[in-house]
């Protein structure tokens, strides 16, 4: 560490100078520090948020896929029980006719 010189101790002004300038270099110091703090304080606020935003957009984007894949299964389920029931109509119907009586003629008769 460098010392002073002997002179500048013996003149009064230049240690109230060298006092002045110590305690005025404490007090830019300690402004600095904490504009760094709000500053380190502002960014990690800023990245919690922007993860939280991306967070939800998945979230969102998830919920979205899932709402799709369930009207499409309630719109197959739908389809496959309108397509069941044309068939069972179907069926009854050919059932009732093949209990009818048969009028086949023939032609060589």
């Amino acid at each position: 560490s460098s010392r002073p010189p002997a002179a500048a101790k013996a003149d009064p002004k230049d240690a109230a100078a060298i006092r002045i300038q110590a305690r005025f270099r404490g007090l830019l110091g300690r402004v600095i520090a904490a504009r760094q703090r709000a500053r380190v304080e502002q960014q990690r606020a800023e990245e919690e948020h922007a993860k939280a935003m991306e967070a939800k957009r998945k979230a969102v984007a998830a919920a979205k896929l899932e709402a799709e894949a369930e009207a499409k299964r309630k719109a197959d389920k739908m389809k496959e029980e309108r397509l069941r029931a044309m068939r069972d109509r179907r069926c009854t119907v050919e059932q009732m006719c093949q209990g009818l009586p048969s009028h086949t003629v023939d032609w060589e008769e």
